[in-house]
């Protein structure tokens, strides 16, 4: 499972990518929970250990309000594991 952030449309793709692991931070640190990002494309991957970190994740996570929307929207990714 991982988290999806879609960074296209966004003009340069290193500003929202600078706010996002700013407050990737701020939670791991608040949290004591790590974290790893991955590229791929225009889509920044936040990538946990394991599924109950996610769902905390998307509990507990509440970014800066002045950060746009579009780049706080998160998609949920669960590939089939084989």
């Amino acid at each position: 499972m991982y988290l999806v952030f879609d960074l296209s449309g966004e003009g340069n793709p290193a500003y929202p990518s600078y706010y996002l692991h700013r407050e990737f931070d701020l939670w791991s640190e608040r949290h004591q929970i790590p974290y790893r990002t991955k590229y791929h494309k225009d889509k920044l991957r936040l990538i946990l250990a394991n599924d109950s970190e996610y769902h905390f994740f998307m509990l507990t996570w509440n970014p800066d309000p002045v950060i746009p929307r579009q780049w706080v929207e998160f998609t949920v990714v669960d590939p089939p594991k084989h």
